[in-house]
Protein backbone atom coordinates (compact mmCIF):
# COMPACT_ATOMS: atom_id res chain seq x y z
CA UNK A 1 0.00 0.00 0.00
CA UNK A 2 2.69 2.35 0.81
CA UNK A 3 4.31 1.90 -2.49
CA UNK A 4 1.36 2.54 -3.94
CA UNK A 5 0.96 5.38 -2.21
CA UNK A 6 3.97 6.59 -2.91
CA UNK A 7 3.82 6.02 -6.26
CA UNK A 8 0.64 8.12 -6.93
CA UNK A 9 2.58 10.96 -4.71
CA UNK A 10 4.87 11.33 -7.13
CA UNK A 11 2.63 10.81 -10.22
CA UNK A 12 0.76 13.87 -8.75
CA UNK A 13 4.11 16.07 -8.03
CA UNK A 14 5.32 15.28 -11.45
CA UNK A 15 2.01 16.76 -13.10
CA UNK A 16 2.13 19.96 -10.93
CA UNK A 17 5.78 20.57 -12.22
CA UNK A 18 5.00 20.16 -15.74
CA UNK A 19 1.58 22.74 -15.69
CA UNK A 20 4.11 25.19 -13.57
CA UNK A 21 6.33 24.79 -16.58
CA UNK A 22 3.36 25.27 -18.79
CA UNK A 23 2.67 28.13 -17.41
CA UNK A 24 6.12 29.90 -17.27
CA UNK A 25 6.49 29.12 -20.90
CA UNK A 26 3.06 31.02 -22.12
CA UNK A 27 3.39 33.78 -18.94
CA UNK A 28 3.89 37.68 -20.77
CA UNK A 29 7.31 38.49 -18.91
CA UNK A 30 7.12 41.70 -16.45
CA UNK A 31 9.77 44.58 -18.04
CA UNK A 32 9.97 46.38 -14.34
CA UNK A 33 11.95 43.41 -13.36
CA UNK A 34 14.58 44.02 -15.63
CA UNK A 35 14.35 47.70 -14.77
CA UNK A 36 18.35 49.16 -13.29
CA UNK A 37 20.22 45.91 -15.17
CA UNK A 38 24.18 47.15 -14.90
CA UNK A 39 23.15 50.07 -13.70
CA UNK A 40 21.08 51.59 -16.85
CA UNK A 41 17.27 51.90 -16.61
CA UNK A 42 15.29 50.70 -19.25
CA UNK A 43 14.56 54.77 -20.02
CA UNK A 44 18.14 54.87 -20.85
CA UNK A 45 18.05 51.81 -23.11
CA UNK A 46 14.61 52.98 -25.06
CA UNK A 47 16.82 56.15 -25.84
CA UNK A 48 19.83 54.57 -26.82
CA UNK A 49 17.26 52.30 -29.64
CA UNK A 50 15.45 55.44 -30.11
CA UNK A 51 19.18 57.13 -31.17
CA UNK A 52 19.87 54.24 -33.20
CA UNK A 53 16.84 53.71 -35.25
CA UNK A 54 16.92 57.69 -35.94
CA UNK A 55 20.61 58.45 -36.14
CA UNK A 56 20.54 59.50 -39.98
CA UNK A 57 17.50 61.79 -39.60
CA UNK A 58 19.54 63.28 -36.29
CA UNK A 59 22.55 63.79 -38.65
CA UNK A 60 20.68 65.16 -41.63
CA UNK A 61 18.63 67.74 -39.31
CA UNK A 62 21.88 68.63 -37.47
CA UNK A 63 23.51 69.05 -41.16
CA UNK A 64 20.52 71.45 -41.92
CA UNK A 65 20.72 73.56 -38.66
CA UNK A 66 24.57 74.03 -39.58
CA UNK A 67 23.67 74.93 -43.53
CA UNK A 68 21.34 77.42 -42.30
CA UNK A 69 23.60 79.38 -39.64
CA UNK A 70 26.00 79.74 -42.20
CA UNK A 71 23.80 81.10 -44.75
CA UNK A 72 22.75 83.31 -42.67
CA UNK A 73 26.20 84.86 -41.95
CA UNK A 74 27.09 85.31 -45.18
CA UNK A 75 24.12 86.90 -46.27
CA UNK A 76 24.97 89.34 -42.85
CA UNK A 77 28.25 89.97 -44.37
CA UNK A 78 27.36 90.98 -48.13
CA UNK A 79 24.92 92.84 -46.92
CA UNK A 80 27.66 94.73 -44.70
CA UNK A 81 29.62 95.00 -47.37
CA UNK A 82 27.37 96.37 -49.79
CA UNK A 83 26.34 99.09 -47.44
CA UNK A 84 29.92 99.78 -46.70
CA UNK A 85 30.74 100.03 -50.83
CA UNK A 86 27.45 101.67 -51.89
CA UNK A 87 26.50 104.50 -49.98
CA UNK A 88 25.08 107.72 -50.77
CA UNK A 89 27.99 109.19 -50.46
CA UNK A 90 31.16 107.26 -50.20
CA UNK A 91 33.77 110.72 -50.00
CA UNK A 92 31.97 111.97 -46.83
CA UNK A 93 32.72 108.26 -44.96
CA UNK A 94 36.18 109.06 -45.48
CA UNK A 95 39.17 110.37 -42.99
CA UNK A 96 41.59 112.22 -44.23
CA UNK A 97 40.39 111.67 -47.23
CA UNK A 98 42.26 108.31 -47.55
CA UNK A 99 40.54 106.09 -44.87
CA UNK A 100 37.61 104.49 -45.16
CA UNK A 101 34.86 104.07 -42.81
CA UNK A 102 31.45 102.51 -42.34
CA UNK A 103 28.49 104.62 -42.32
CA UNK A 104 27.96 103.74 -38.05
CA UNK A 105 31.64 105.64 -37.52
CA UNK A 106 31.27 108.70 -39.85
CA UNK A 107 32.50 111.21 -37.80
CA UNK A 108 31.69 115.39 -37.59
CA UNK A 109 34.34 117.52 -38.41
CA UNK A 110 36.23 119.45 -36.00
CA UNK A 111 34.85 122.83 -35.11
CA UNK A 112 37.88 125.50 -34.99
CA UNK A 113 36.83 128.86 -33.92
CA UNK A 114 38.08 131.92 -35.51
CA UNK A 115 42.06 132.82 -34.59
CA UNK A 116 43.34 134.93 -31.90
CA UNK A 117 46.60 136.49 -31.65
CA UNK A 118 47.73 138.25 -28.30
CA UNK A 119 50.98 139.96 -28.73
CA UNK A 120 53.40 140.85 -26.27
CA UNK A 121 54.81 144.24 -27.17
CA UNK A 122 57.50 143.60 -24.36
CA UNK A 123 59.13 140.43 -26.21
CA UNK A 124 58.24 141.46 -29.81
CA UNK A 125 56.56 137.98 -30.13
CA UNK A 126 52.77 136.43 -30.49
CA UNK A 127 50.69 133.67 -28.80
CA UNK A 128 48.59 132.30 -31.67
CA UNK A 129 45.12 130.68 -29.96
CA UNK A 130 42.47 128.58 -31.44
CA UNK A 131 39.43 127.16 -30.02
CA UNK A 132 38.60 123.62 -30.79
CA UNK A 133 35.46 121.37 -30.44
CA UNK A 134 34.85 118.34 -31.06
CA UNK A 135 31.00 117.17 -31.51
CA UNK A 136 31.93 113.23 -31.49
CA UNK A 137 30.77 111.52 -27.97
CA UNK A 138 32.57 108.15 -29.01
CA UNK A 139 35.77 109.43 -31.00
CA UNK A 140 38.51 110.78 -29.77
CA UNK A 141 41.09 112.35 -32.52
CA UNK A 142 45.22 112.59 -33.22
CA UNK A 143 45.79 115.55 -35.51
CA UNK A 144 49.04 117.60 -37.16
CA UNK A 145 48.12 121.19 -37.03
CA UNK A 146 50.13 123.87 -38.30
CA UNK A 147 49.95 128.15 -38.02
CA UNK A 148 51.17 129.79 -41.15
CA UNK A 149 51.21 133.32 -42.51
CA UNK A 150 51.94 134.36 -46.19
CA UNK A 151 52.31 130.84 -47.41
CA UNK A 152 55.22 130.64 -44.71
CA UNK A 153 54.68 127.91 -41.73
CA UNK A 154 55.24 128.81 -38.72
CA UNK A 155 55.05 126.12 -36.64
CA UNK A 156 53.59 122.19 -36.91
CA UNK A 157 53.00 120.31 -34.20
CA UNK A 158 50.43 117.47 -32.69
CA UNK A 159 48.12 117.39 -30.60
CA UNK A 160 44.63 115.80 -29.18
CA UNK A 161 41.18 116.61 -28.40
CA UNK A 162 39.28 113.92 -26.55
CA UNK A 163 35.20 113.03 -27.07
CA UNK A 164 33.00 116.01 -26.75
CA UNK A 165 36.11 117.90 -25.90
CA UNK A 166 36.25 121.94 -25.99
CA UNK A 167 40.02 123.13 -25.58
CA UNK A 168 42.26 125.67 -26.70
CA UNK A 169 45.58 125.12 -28.90
CA UNK A 170 48.10 127.46 -28.88
CA UNK A 171 51.57 128.37 -29.49
CA UNK A 172 53.15 130.79 -27.32
CA UNK A 173 55.75 133.36 -28.78
CA UNK A 174 55.76 132.72 -32.29
CA UNK A 175 57.65 135.19 -34.27
CA UNK A 176 55.19 136.75 -37.24
CA UNK A 177 55.51 140.21 -39.25
CA UNK A 178 52.88 142.57 -38.64
CA UNK A 179 50.03 141.82 -40.70
CA UNK A 180 48.31 139.42 -39.61
CA UNK A 181 45.54 139.40 -41.75
CA UNK A 182 46.75 135.99 -43.42
CA UNK A 183 47.55 134.37 -40.60
CA UNK A 184 46.06 130.80 -40.76
CA UNK A 185 45.95 127.81 -38.93
CA UNK A 186 45.15 124.30 -40.66
CA UNK A 187 44.50 120.83 -39.25
CA UNK A 188 47.05 118.94 -42.09
CA UNK A 189 45.92 114.72 -40.67
CA UNK A 190 43.87 113.26 -37.88
CA UNK A 191 43.10 109.40 -37.02
CA UNK A 192 40.19 109.13 -35.21
CA UNK A 193 39.93 106.34 -32.55
CA UNK A 194 36.84 105.06 -31.34
CA UNK A 195 35.68 104.77 -27.39
CA UNK A 196 35.90 100.86 -26.44
CA UNK A 197 32.57 100.60 -24.68
CA UNK A 198 34.07 97.64 -22.74
CA UNK A 199 36.59 99.11 -21.47
CA UNK A 200 35.36 102.44 -20.83
CA UNK A 201 31.98 101.96 -20.51
CA UNK A 202 31.26 105.23 -18.65
CA UNK A 203 33.56 108.20 -20.60
CA UNK A 204 31.76 110.78 -18.33
CA UNK A 205 32.95 108.73 -14.92
CA UNK A 206 36.40 108.22 -16.15
CA UNK A 207 36.91 111.61 -17.58
CA UNK A 208 36.12 112.78 -13.76
CA UNK A 209 38.02 110.04 -12.25
CA UNK A 210 41.07 110.73 -13.89
CA UNK A 211 41.13 114.48 -14.17
CA UNK A 212 40.12 114.95 -10.49
CA UNK A 213 42.26 118.00 -9.80
CA UNK A 214 41.53 120.29 -7.11
CA UNK A 215 42.97 124.16 -7.94
CA UNK A 216 42.33 126.65 -5.72
CA UNK A 217 43.87 129.94 -4.42
CA UNK A 218 44.38 131.63 -7.85
CA UNK A 219 45.49 134.96 -7.80
CA UNK A 220 46.62 136.60 -10.47
CA UNK A 221 48.41 139.82 -10.53
CA UNK A 222 48.69 142.17 -13.23
CA UNK A 223 52.22 144.37 -14.27
CA UNK A 224 51.32 147.52 -12.65
CA UNK A 225 49.96 145.81 -9.42
CA UNK A 226 53.09 144.19 -9.22
CA UNK A 227 56.42 144.48 -6.93
CA UNK A 228 57.84 143.08 -9.15
CA UNK A 229 57.66 145.19 -11.71
CA UNK A 230 60.39 147.57 -10.98
CA UNK A 231 62.42 147.92 -14.69
CA UNK A 232 59.96 145.42 -16.59
CA UNK A 233 56.58 144.83 -16.65
CA UNK A 234 56.31 141.22 -14.82
CA UNK A 235 52.59 139.24 -14.46
CA UNK A 236 52.46 136.98 -11.98
CA UNK A 237 49.72 133.70 -11.06
CA UNK A 238 49.54 131.98 -7.80
CA UNK A 239 47.92 128.92 -7.20
CA UNK A 240 47.52 125.43 -5.15
CA UNK A 241 46.67 122.04 -7.50
CA UNK A 242 46.28 119.13 -5.35
CA UNK A 243 45.79 115.34 -7.70
CA UNK A 244 43.00 113.52 -6.28
CA UNK A 245 42.57 111.24 -8.75
CA UNK A 246 44.17 107.16 -7.95
CA UNK A 247 46.60 107.97 -10.97
CA UNK A 248 49.80 109.65 -10.77
CA UNK A 249 51.02 111.32 -14.46
CA UNK A 250 54.87 111.88 -15.63
CA UNK A 251 53.92 115.57 -16.83
CA UNK A 252 50.76 117.22 -16.63
CA UNK A 253 50.09 120.34 -18.89
CA UNK A 254 48.07 123.04 -17.52
CA UNK A 255 46.66 125.76 -19.89
CA UNK A 256 46.25 128.95 -18.03
CA UNK A 257 43.53 131.07 -19.91
CA UNK A 258 42.73 134.86 -18.54
CA UNK A 259 39.57 136.33 -19.15
CA UNK A 260 37.95 139.51 -19.20
CA UNK A 261 34.42 139.12 -19.08
CA UNK A 262 33.11 136.49 -21.49
CA UNK A 263 36.38 137.68 -23.88
CA UNK A 264 40.13 135.42 -23.94
CA UNK A 265 42.60 138.22 -23.54
CA UNK A 266 45.88 135.84 -22.93
CA UNK A 267 47.10 133.00 -22.53
CA UNK A 268 50.18 130.76 -20.52
CA UNK A 269 51.15 127.34 -20.04
CA UNK A 270 52.73 125.76 -17.05
CA UNK A 271 54.18 121.79 -16.77
CA UNK A 272 53.78 119.46 -13.69
CA UNK A 273 56.32 117.18 -13.11
CA UNK A 274 55.59 113.79 -11.56
CA UNK A 275 53.35 114.38 -10.49
CA UNK A 276 51.58 111.41 -7.90
CA UNK A 277 48.27 110.89 -6.80
CA UNK A 278 47.25 112.45 -3.70
CA UNK A 279 50.03 115.72 -4.17
CA UNK A 280 49.81 119.32 -3.58
CA UNK A 281 51.70 121.74 -5.06
CA UNK A 282 51.67 125.69 -5.18
CA UNK A 283 52.69 127.41 -8.09
CA UNK A 284 53.81 130.54 -9.00
CA UNK A 285 54.46 131.81 -12.63
CA UNK A 286 55.90 135.01 -13.08
CA UNK A 287 56.63 136.19 -17.19
CA UNK A 288 57.06 139.55 -18.97
CA UNK A 289 53.89 141.09 -20.39
CA UNK A 290 51.08 143.43 -19.06
CA UNK A 291 47.94 142.08 -19.15
CA UNK A 292 45.34 144.42 -17.99
CA UNK A 293 41.25 143.85 -17.21
CA UNK A 294 41.89 140.32 -16.15
CA UNK A 295 39.27 139.56 -13.96
CA UNK A 296 38.89 135.36 -14.03
CA UNK A 297 41.42 132.72 -14.83
CA UNK A 298 40.65 129.28 -15.70
CA UNK A 299 43.26 126.78 -15.25
CA UNK A 300 42.46 123.30 -17.54
CA UNK A 301 44.85 120.04 -17.20
CA UNK A 302 45.57 118.94 -20.78
CA UNK A 303 46.27 115.06 -20.36
CA UNK A 304 45.78 112.35 -23.49
CA UNK A 305 43.61 110.32 -20.98
CA UNK A 306 43.86 107.10 -23.81
CA UNK A 307 47.61 107.15 -24.21
CA UNK A 308 48.93 104.69 -21.61
CA UNK A 309 52.20 106.65 -21.54
CA UNK A 310 51.12 109.59 -19.20
CA UNK A 311 50.68 107.25 -16.42
CA UNK A 312 53.36 106.80 -13.62
CA UNK A 313 53.79 103.31 -12.30
CA UNK A 314 51.41 103.01 -8.87
CA UNK A 315 53.30 103.90 -5.56
CA UNK A 316 50.14 104.06 -3.48
CA UNK A 317 48.25 107.68 -2.55
CA UNK A 318 50.59 111.04 -0.85
CA UNK A 319 48.99 111.79 2.40
CA UNK A 320 49.34 115.42 3.64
Amino acid sequence: MLKEENASQKENTQHENENNQGEDIHRVPDLKEYDQTNNLSLRDLNFGLWLANNRKKIRGIFIIILIIISAGLFIYSAYNYVIYFKSANVGSQLINDTVPQSPRKIVSSLQVSPLNIFNNYYSGKSDLVVRIFNPNAKFSANFEYCFSQTNKVLVCKKAFILPNQKKYIFDLSQVMNSNSQDLKFKIKSISWRRIDLHQIPNWTYYLNNHLNFSIKNIKFTPAQNNSLSQKIALNSLNFSIQNQSPYGYYQVPLNILFFSGNKLVGVNQYFLENFFSGEERKIEIVWTGNLSGVDRTEIEPDLNLLSDGIYLPYRGIISN
